[in-house]
């Protein structure tokens, strides 16, 4: 049993509180989604919790939105359940980038799936291979085939992704 930190990179706008991803969704999938008004906005976000639960106390999550380029984390995590803010370590985009005037940031190169391996590579040099990111994918191409077993891709208000989710951080601790 793999007793490492978990580490979680965690769209939060299009994931956790999908209602905004469903602006991205065509209209078959938007037809046959539940309801997203305030209340499923905020029980994405428990569902959420109860997930990523048996594994909180070993996990460290990095939130990936493109806002956390400006905004500070406490922003984000006051939009969270207690119990998976207390988890939030970092954002994506690293302080040691984003301070300059020009950032790589916004760079075409600089997809998702290219700033997790850049965080990864400065923040947790020994974790390259054992992490997950929860995200809705739009930028799938850029993802490479042999990686793509680190990528939950979906809204959780479906439930076969709330089961990918789950299954995958069960996957992730007997690794």
């Amino acid at each position: 049993m793999n007793t490492q930190p978990i580490i979680l990179f965690l769209e939060l706008e299009c994931v956790v509180y999908s209602d905004l991803g469903l602006r991205r969704i065509d209209a078959h999938e938007r037809e046959s989604a539940p309801s997203f008004g305030k209340s499923a906005v905020f029980s994405n976000a428990e569902v959420f919790a109860e997930i990523i639960a048996p594994y909180s106390d070993r996990m460290e999550i990095v939130i990936t939105d493109w806002a956390a380029v400006h905004s500070p984390l406490a922003d984000f995590c006051r939009r969270l359940p207690e119990s998976v803010a207390a988890r939030v370590v970092d954002s994506l985009y690293l302080e040691e980038l984003t301070d300059s005037s020009w950032s790589d940031y916004h760079s075409a190169l600089a997809t998702r799936y290219a700033c997790i391996q850049l965080w990864l590579a400065r923040r947790r040099p020994n974790r390259r291979h054992d992490w997950l990111a929860l995200d809705m994918g739009r930028q799938l191409d850029d993802w490479p085939n042999e990686e793509m077993r680190h990528l939950v891709c979906g809204s959780l208000s479906y439930p076969n992704i709330r089961q990918q989710l789950a299954d995958s951080l069960r996957e992730q601790c007997r690794a």
